[in-house]
């Protein structure tokens, strides 16, 4: 077994510390700074896990950290793009919602079926 602090769990703590810091660029409206930083935490997610299976760092704690770094992630860039973009969500007022139901409807379904956050680590999800 390999140790927690890894650079693949790195990649992923990067994420949790992202999420906020998107929320936040939106507010002030610092589209450049939004976009790098959801840039490199898309990047991060792409990448975490390759390496950890390349490095032979793949373990429960990463795969757990990797899930709930995503969810972070998937929570605050849509309500970035609705600070950043707040005409844009009302003119597709039916599409936002869908599209916030579609991300918050299975994480509840999991949570009610399974007690506890859902991960989709699977090769088909890739």
């Amino acid at each position: 077994m390999t140790g927690r602090v890894t650079l693949p769990n790195a990649l992923s703590a990067f994420r949790f510390v992202a999420a906020p810091c998107l929320v936040g660029a939106a507010a002030i409206e610092a589209r450049v700074a939004f976009s790098l930083i959801l840039g490199a935490a898309l990047i991060s997610d792409v990448v975490d896990g390759a390496i950890a299976r390349a490095r032979n760092q793949a373990t429960t704690f990463g795969a757990r950290l990797d899930s709930a770094a995503d969810c972070a992630l998937q929570f605050s860039a849509p309500v970035a793009m609705l600070l950043l973009y707040p005409a844009l969500a009302s003119q597709e007022l039916a599409t936002t919602v869908a599209i916030l139901l579609s991300y918050v409807v299975p994480i509840a379904a999991g949570l009610l079926k399974f007690g506890r956050l859902i991960s989709y680590h699977t090769y088909l999800s890739r």
